[in-house]
């Protein structure tokens, strides 16, 4: 009898640490998956607005043109009205140009894994959920 219960035991623990593995390697697939998930969203948000970005910087550069030929006409200046408008776009682009985009990467990092975090926590309170039902 007592081999037996050995044999029940030592059987008991195999399958408890196979468990865990199996529980630890799908909580790694989960994770990586939900990390997956969030970058392909996170690159397709960015792709939707680069495109939006795209429309408005035609759209701004018409307008700028437009501009410079109305300039240009009020001061019987084609190359004045276009030196006037092309100014503040230089003055901005060069503001762009010197600042630092530490505070972007930094909150596009921080914001990728919040949202990863949020949703492996997510969805590990379903599946805690979905296995005690």
């Amino acid at each position: 009898m007592p081999t037996q219960e050995k044999d029940t035991k030592n059987k008991y623990d195999q399958r408890l640490i196979t468990d865990i593995k199996e529980y630890v390697e799908k909580r790694i697939k989960l994770f990586s998956l939900t990390v997956a998930e969030q970058v392909s969203l996170m690159i397709t948000l960015t792709v939707q607005k680069i495109v939006g970005l795209a429309f408005l910087t035609v759209a701004m550069l018409f307008v700028c043109f437009s501009l410079a030929y109305l300039i240009g006409e009020w001061l019987n200046s084609i190359s004045a009205g276009f030196a006037i408008i092309s100014l503040p776009m230089f003055i901005i682009g060069l503001i762009f140009f010197k600042k630092k985009s530490t505070r972007f990467t930094e909150h596009f990092q921080a914001r990728l894994i919040e949202k990863t975090i949020y949703r492996f926590d997510k969805d590990d309170e379903n599946s805690s959920s979905g296995s005690s039902s």
